[in-house]
């Protein structure tokens, strides 16, 4: 039987029925990571929670980029959304990082925030 793999996708998830020598076989796309950056304080503690709809108790990876996005902006840290929280999604999935002292210079600078995905750790 063939079976299409789907490894990333950049809306919703979706299913995909593969029809292949008179059987039928539903192949479910990976559901793409889903987040939100909820404040930035005085301190420069940002916060935030990434969850992935596949994995959904699992705390996964947060990696944070300044000045670009992935591949072009210098990557600053790795840290695991494993805060517990409540709302909008409940479990181990909030994260705080602290922005590095190097960076708070007065300067304008711009954050990127990306959460990993459980299984194939893209950004």
């Amino acid at each position: 039987m063939r079976r299409l793999k789907i490894t990333a996708l950049a809306t919703s998830a979706i299913s995909i029925i593969v029809i292949a020598g008179g059987t039928t076989d539903i192949v479910h796309a990976r559901s793409p990571v889903i987040g939100a950056l909820t404040g930035i304080d005085s301190a420069g503690i940002v916060s935030g929670w990434a969850q992935d709809p596949d994995a959904p108790s699992s705390s996964i990876a947060v990696h944070f980029y300044v000045d670009g996005p992935a591949g072009v902006g210098t990557f600053v840290a790795t840290q695991a959304a494993s805060i517990p929280q409540g709302a909008p999604v409940a479990g181990p999935h909030g994260f705080r990082f602290a922005i590095p002292s190097r960076l708070r210079d007065g300067a304008a600078h711009s954050l990127y925030v990306y959460g990993i995905d459980a299984l194939n750790g893209a950004d």
